[in-house]
């Protein structure tokens, strides 16, 4: 496996350089498909490296289980809420995905393959991003997008899920002949 960590693909005019970390494998028997993962944190924090409390114990990582399995995996900065205000987060994810297209014959990617992964915030952002990247030539073809909150798993932890009351009132009763 190659990592390649802190490669900037853009730099804002006002604002840090964007960079992503790139997992690819080793060998390739031909261009990878491509996992782009978009961090979580409520769009004010969090780190491009960290997949969510769900994998941190794995070993190896989800990323290296992904890469092993012949997907390249790429994990993009993106700006928070309290560096510029939305939409300049989903632009930044347009910019990698067009970075990654751009590079795609040097590292080895099939970016016609590519699938965005969001955890929290996270998938908030990869679902737009999967919603509005077919707009937008010179860029990754986005195939799909998986995205989750996770439930908390301690006990006595609060559902993340209530049912939703029904505001429909009641079908009519039924009229037998």
């Amino acid at each position: 496996m190659r990592l390649l960590r802190g490669a900037a693909y853009a730099v804002p005019e006002g604002s840090r350089p964007l960079e992503m970390d790139l997992w690819l494998p080793a060998e390739p028997s031909g261009p990878s498909p491509v996992v782009v993962f978009v961090h979580g944190g409520a769009w004010r924090t969090g780190l491009r490296d960290d997949a969510g409390p769900r994998f941190r114990h794995w070993a190896p990582g989800p990323f290296a289980r992904l890469v092993r399995a012949g997907f390249a995996v790429a994990c993009p900065d993106y700006r928070l809420s309290g560096e510029a205000p939305y939409p300049v987060q989903l632009d930044d994810l347009h910019s990698a995905l067009a970075w990654l297209h751009t590079r795609s014959a040097e590292l080895g990617l099939d970016t016609s393959r590519t699938v965005l992964w969001g955890e929290s915030a996270g998938g908030h952002l990869a679902a737009l991003t999967a919603l509005t990247a077919a707009a937008r030539p010179g860029m990754a073809g986005v195939r799909g997008c998986a995205v989750w909150y996770p439930r908390p798993t301690s006990p006595g932890s609060p559902r993340t899920t209530r049912p939703v009351p029904s505001t429909r009132p009641p079908p009519p009763p039924s009229r037998r002949c």
